[in-house]
């Protein structure tokens, strides 16, 4: 025992532990960190590796703390710590400084002390380990995730990676698994999604041509949300092999819609041309009557998003009272989002037919990773007729705006929207 208390109150002894603990941590940090950056497969395997370096720096802060305790009290304070046991006499009290009492080694000095040195180790190896140990564990942990070969825990490691946006290494990691058949790579085209990583376009685009049914209806979703001018014609080409996720591949119409470039109301991400192959499609598709009631109402509300002229004549016949509530308000949006005056009379005129108490009900769609799409918002039947009218901005329908304005039958809401209307119309310029 007094052999190893002056092993510890050795300066040089504690010199060499040090420099062979900080020197063992200095070796094994660059392949520790190599592995888990690069190859590691397993969450765990990275855990118990990082768990048994932390161990390392513990040891070596230890040793460390040791050695500067040593310097500071000197060599013999653990035999001195032994004699501060015993209770001091009042005649040696008066001898020692007040002053230098305070600087008396204590285990909260040393506590304090080897928490400071161990902070310093582990920072000091996360930074040569770049970031293993402390300011980068997450975004290993997620690169080792989308390495895995299980599907789940590819799966798993999808909220990571799209809150890493920006970060090659995990673009890279997408991209591997995007390019080799496998499981969950429908997620990986989510997350390149939701990340928008357009460098990933092409192998995204690749899947929608040629993966199953889950990894298309993903890479519809992936390329709308990169605005990918591809989308319509890859869409077309693939719409038999969606299966039952056609939905996703309207939502992917939807939301990419007519879209602008950039912050210009002038230029098109489409041509007049894909514009209109796009609305001939959605009409084949409305017209074919093989839609259920869910695909119908999400191919309407792409005719709305893309303006399609081409769907009036079927828009146009749902202005009946056969006509489902939930679809005729969709419809409706349609048509006053493509704005044709001649439309405006055929609205008017059902306005008498609708049922005044109808109510369009909030409608949404869900894609495969059950994310929603707002197609209807909640509204009065007659309101949203009015408003669409409105929309089209068509004086012709004043008259009988002023007489829905005056007609009790219906809500005071729907009465002052129809004044609201046709107050409007006097300041509207005329054609």
């Amino acid at each position: 025992m007094n052999k190893l208390k002056s092993l510890l109150n050795s300066k040089i002894f504690l010199t060499v532990l040090s420099i062979v603990f900080t020197g063992v941590a200095t070796v094994l940090i660059f392949p520790v960190s190599n592995f888990i950056a690069h190859r590691s497969l397993d969450v765990v395997t990275n855990f118990y590796m990082v768990a048994g370096f932390m161990f390392l720096l513990a040891m070596t802060a230890g040793v460390q703390t040791f050695l500067l305790v040593t310097l500071i009290w000197g060599k013999n304070f653990l035999t001195e710590k032994e004699k501060r046991k015993h209770e001091p006499s009042a005649e040696d009290l008066n001898e020692i400084d007040f002053s230098m009492r305070s600087m008396k080694v204590t285990g909260a000095k040393k506590s304090f002390i080897f928490i400071a040195i161990l902070a310093l180790n582990i920072f000091a190896f996360d930074y040569a380990g770049q970031g293993i140990l402390v300011t980068g564990s997450k975004r290993y942990h997620v690169l080792t995730r989308l390495r895995s070969p299980d599907g789940q825990q590819r799966a798993d490691a999808v909220p990571g990676a799209i809150q890493l946006v920006g970060d090659q290494e995990v673009e890279s990691a997408l991209r591997r698994i995007l390019e080799t058949p496998g499981e969950a790579r429908e997620w990986a085209v989510y997350a390149a999604g939701v990340r928008r990583d357009k460098k990933l376009k092409n192998p995204i685009a690749a899947l929608l041509r040629t993966g199953d049914e889950r990894e298309r209806a993903a890479a519809a979703v992936a390329l709308a949300r990169m605005e990918d001018p591809r989308l319509i014609r890859l869409v077309i080409d693939a719409w038999p092999k969606f299966g039952k996720l056609q939905s996703d591949a309207l939502i992917a119409l939807g939301m990419i819609g007519k879209k602008r470039i950039g912050n210009s109301q002038d230029i098109l991400l489409f041509s007049d041309a894909e514009l209109h192959e796009v609305g001939q499609f959605l009409v084949q598709l409305l017209e074919s009557r093989k839609l259920d009631k869910v695909l119908t109402r999400l191919a309407i509300w792409c005719l709305n998003r893309f303006e399609s002229p081409e769907g009036l004549p079927y828009l146009e016949s749902l202005l009946s009272t056969q006509t489902d509530t939930q679809t005729l308000c969709v419809a409706l949006e349609a048509l006053g989002n493509i704005g044709a005056a001649d439309s405006s009379p055929k609205m008017v005129a059902f306005i008498p037919k609708a049922d005044k108490k109808a109510q369009c009900n909030e409608l949404v769609a869900h894609d495969f990773t059950g994310k929603q799409v707002l197609l209807c918002n909640n509204s009065n039947l007659v309101a949203r007729i009015i408003y669409e009218i409105a929309h089209i901005g068509d004086y012709r329908a004043v008259p009988e705006m002023s007489r829905v304005a005056e007609n009790p039958a219906y809500q005071k809401s729907i009465r002052n929207l129809a004044k609201e209307f046709v107050f409007k119309m006097q300041y509207q310029p005329r054609n």
